[in-house]
């Protein structure tokens, strides 16, 4: 996904939200730290310039 919106435009900022199941689904866990952070670096792996990722400890992100 992250290859195709750099396609698009680079310059493209990306949010990746945390989904907080209070909402809804309740049976939906919220991700790890780690599994954020992994998001956060293939995203910016693929040559987006600004990359943010929503975590329960504050967001990652343009840079790591």
């Amino acid at each position: 996904m992250g290859e195709k919106i750099r396609k698009i435009d680079e310059q493209l900022q990306v949010c990746v939200l945390d989904y907080r199941p209070v909402f809804r689904r309740l049976d939906i866990q919220r991700p790890e730290y780690e599994e954020r952070v992994n998001v956060w670096k293939i995203l910016s792996g693929t040559g987006l310039n600004t990359v943010i990722c929503q975590t329960v400890k504050g967001h990652i992100g343009p840079e790591l």
